[in-house]
């Protein structure tokens, strides 16, 4: 029975899983906080030439508007979101 001390019980298996989701959970709100960063920045239209794309982290933003609508694009992926 020395070797099952070794081997991965539930309770380890079901841990590396939760670390594993945590660690997946934290990396979309970090995603998300440049995405907010980014909408933020379109408010200052000055400040965001200055920003890369949060999604392919090369592109330009640029602002695109319509009558009651504002949005932020990248020139070189598909990031897109509205203000």
């Amino acid at each position: 029975m020395a070797g099952d001390e070794d081997s991965p019980t539930a309770d380890d298996r079901r841990i590396e899983r939760l670390e594993s989701e945590v660690a997946e959970l934290r990396d979309r709100v970090d995603h998300q906080y440049e995405i907010i960063a980014v909408l933020a920045a379109a408010v200052n239209s000055e400040a965001l030439p200055e920003m890369s794309c949060p999604d392919c982290t090369d592109g330009t933003l640029t602002t695109n508007s319509g009558l009651t609508w504002e949005r932020v694009e990248c020139t070189d992926c598909d990031f897109s979101e509205y203000l």
